[in-house]
């Protein structure tokens, strides 16, 4: 009985790590946690267009690497680059948007606005476009 209290409490620890489009679009955006602002939008808007791309790049198979929808060249996506405001990439592969959550979560580890929300946040310079 214990193994399986044990076993029980290992899960729900586990459950409450999962990072997924939503959780981490709500992390991104939403006022509580790291209230990232993108001008004339609501949080509600921003987290509603961030959840629909990352999920539509999930539906995605692919590599880092990935044509360009505008030039159709191939680029690669590195969340740990810092891009430029008017050139910031759009998510298209499932690895893409998986490599982008991994980002979030490594360089805003902790829920809530704390410090390094700073990290992701583009006006600061930060890391894991496309926020």
């Amino acid at each position: 009985m214990r193994t399986l209290m044990g076993l029980a409490a290992v899960a729900a620890l586990q459950a409450c790590t999962t990072h997924n489009c939503q959780t981490t679009c709500r992390h991104v955006y939403e006022a509580s946690e790291c209230d990232i602002n993108q001008a004339g939008r609501t949080d509600d808007e921003a987290i509603s267009d961030c959840v629909a791309t990352c999920e539509s790049a999930l539906q995605h198979p692919g590599g880092l690497c990935a044509p360009d929808p505008e030039t159709g060249e191939e680029e690669c996506y590195d969340p740990h680059l810092r891009y430029p405001a008017n050139d910031r990439p759009v998510l298209q592969t499932d690895q893409q948007a998986a490599a982008w959550i991994d980002c979030v979560w490594e360089y805003a580890p902790s829920l809530g606005s704390q410090s390094g929300c700073s990290n992701i946040d583009p006006l600061d310079g930060g890391f894991c476009a496309p926020i």
